[in-house]
């Protein structure tokens, strides 16, 4: 993701956390009166997969007329023909049985599909509340939720790398709570999942992963 299409993505949660640290002139959101201070940032992220970046995909697009020479998150299907999107369709089946069935690997086609409006939590108890609820209802669950209390994002370029580590944080935290040893890739210390790291705090046999200090993958 270059710079442009991570500010096209992310730019409103880095504005916001700019005016909260003081050198930006206006928020992308008015905080909740019911919000704690400090408050919890968060927006929810849908990952997409464009099979044409597989040559499963392209084959199986060519064999059905589709126009390969856009991505998948370019294609807009309102400004199709009826037609062409039954052959979508059919595409996306066949996409789905073949990919599966031979096990095939997705993991450099996904791409962020959309972002939620940014929304506010804060800690209740054991869990995370939601301060305000004005967010449209979707039609599927996250995929991660960005959570993230106000720091200095400085420029766009740190930012962009704060969030890669962050994220990377995120998905150690899932194969710790699997009980799964994070791959290297993923074997990185910092704060991921807000919920997690209460975890790493209040239970012994977790290192703290979160901790910027610790030495958990020595």
């Amino acid at each position: 993701m270059d710079l442009a299409e991570f500010e096209s993505v992310f730019g409103d949660l880095y504005q916001q956390l700019e005016y909260e640290e003081g050198s930006g002139t206006s928020p992308a959101m008015t905080v909740p009166s019911g919000a704690t201070d400090p408050c919890i940032y968060c927006t929810n992220v849908y990952l997409g997969i464009d099979p044409l970046e597989t040559d499963l995909g392209t084959q199986l697009a060519s064999n059905h007329g589709l126009d390969v020479t856009q991505s998948a998150a370019e294609i807009d299907l309102t400004d199709v023909s009826e037609s062409e999107l039954e052959s979508w369709a059919e595409f996306s089946g066949e996409f789905a049985a073949q990919a599966t069935d031979t096990g095939l690997d997705l993991s450099d086609t996904a791409y962020i599909d959309e972002t939620s409006d940014l929304y506010v939590k804060y800690p209740d108890g054991a869990q995370l509340a939601v301060v305000d609820d004005h967010l449209a209802p979707a039609t599927r669950d996250p995929d991660t939720i960005i959570e993230l209390l106000p720091i200095d994002p400085q420029d766009l370029e740190y930012f962009k790398s704060f969030m890669d580590h962050y994220l990377r944080c995120q998905i150690r935290d899932s194969f710790v709570e699997m009980g799964v040893h994070p791959p290297e890739v993923f074997q990185v210390i910092g704060m991921g999942r807000f919920m997690a790291a209460r975890g790493y705090d209040y239970i012994d046999f977790y290192p703290e992963f979160h901790n910027p200090n610790a030495e958990a993958f020595h």
